[in-house]
């Protein structure tokens, strides 16, 4: 589905470089970093969530919104849950 993403021009370049040196385009870049990033939210920094609850008005709607479109428009694959968790789960010790 066409999609407009407004990128600041460092990432884009930085976007664009990895691309290239992977020899795909910048959509595919794109599209296979967030299915790599969103398939396993547990996977997101502290830091990543704290950034992006203290970032410019708006953008917490605006990603929530963003997820609800992704999951109603999903057509392959039934709808997975984008919600980020809120807490670390404790591993469990393991020995050897």
């Amino acid at each position: 589905m066409p999609t407009s993403l407004h990128l600041p021009d460092d990432l884009l370049s930085m976007v664009d470089q990895r691309a290239q040196a992977l020899r795909v385009s910048r959509n595919r870049f794109i599209v296979d970093t967030l299915r790599s990033v969103l398939q396993d939210p547990e996977s997101w920094s502290p830091g990543f969530i704290a950034a992006l609850e203290q970032s410019s008005p708006g953008l917490a709607g605006a990603v929530d919104d963003l997820g609800r479109n992704i999951v109603q428009r999903r057509k392959s694959k039934s709808p997975i849950d984008l919600t980020p968790p809120r807490t670390k789960r404790k591993r469990k010790a393991t020995s050897r």
